[in-house]
């Protein structure tokens, strides 16, 4: 089952790797920045894999590939800890319109500072059900169900998206039942009362900008045998490897 420290343990270990203050969280498991585990569905914490995004990256998505060279699955990290980071693009994920400015940035003591920024709990479901397989689906109706989540709210965000026709009338059918009975009986999502959110965190754009420019050059100057040192490095690395148990096992 998936844990707030694990999310906590990848976001730590993949800014060591790819040595950026910060990552961005977009799959499944950036509901634990919201919710704690204990009040999430239990089918919501099956995935034990967690999408992580450089702030910045090169075309190649150079810096993804290390990600998981040295965290992903079948990894000394993966085998060590139970989960595994899979290094995405900044494309994996069809988002709505301005959810970098909804993004929950998670930092304390357990990131030794380093930041993560988990999508809002609703452009999540955005994302899942642009995606539109049965998993996605049953990760939505379940945060809806529970009453997490607000279907009114995510149809709303479908139309600040880029989206097909036959995506968004696929997403709209699924949600339209949901829509109906909230409206009806007058239901409410609930309010998170654990966020992990940091209010005095800065704002992704801030840190991008920072980031992108050294970035840029520095894997433009990499050369593959350094590439692959920096894996190595990652892979025997106190927070992502065995020397050290970290606080996701």
């Amino acid at each position: 089952m998936a844990t707030r420290d694990n999310l906590k343990h990848a976001i730590r270990a993949s800014c060591e790797i790819v040595q950026q203050p910060g990552v961005i969280i977009i799959g499944s498991q950036s509901i634990l920045a919201t919710w704690p585990e204990a009040e999430l569905p239990e089918v919501a914490l099956q995935s034990m894999e967690l999408d992580v995004c450089p702030l910045a990256d090169d075309a190649a998505e150079s810096l993804a590939d290390v990600l998981d060279g040295a965290l992903g699955e079948l990894s000394l990290f993966h085998e060590t800890h139970g989960f595994y980071v899979d290094g995405v693009g900044k494309h994996t994920a069809i988002l709505p319109g301005g959810f970098e400015q909804r993004l929950v940035a998670v930092t304390d003591p357990d990131t030794k500072g380093y930041l993560g920024y988990c999508l809002d709990p609703h452009d999540l479901c955005v994302a899942k059900l642009a995606a539109n397989r049965d998993k996605d689906r049953t990760f939505v109706a379940a945060l809806i169900n529970a009453h997490l989540v607000d279907p009114k709210v995510i149809d709303e965000r479908l139309f600040w998206t880029d989206l097909t026709d036959h995506q968004l009338t696929a997403a709209r059918s699924f949600l339209a039942e949901y829509a109906t009975t909230w409206n009806v009986l007058g239901l409410t999502a609930h309010t998170p009362s654990a966020s992990l959110g940091s209010p005095s965190a800065p704002q992704v754009y801030d840190l991008v900008r920072q980031v992108r420019e050294t970035t840029t050059e520095h894997l433009r100057d990499m050369t593959p045998a350094q590439r692959e040192a920096r894996e190595l490095d990652g892979r025997h690395s106190p927070s992502s490897g065995s020397a050290v148990q970290g606080p996701g096992r």
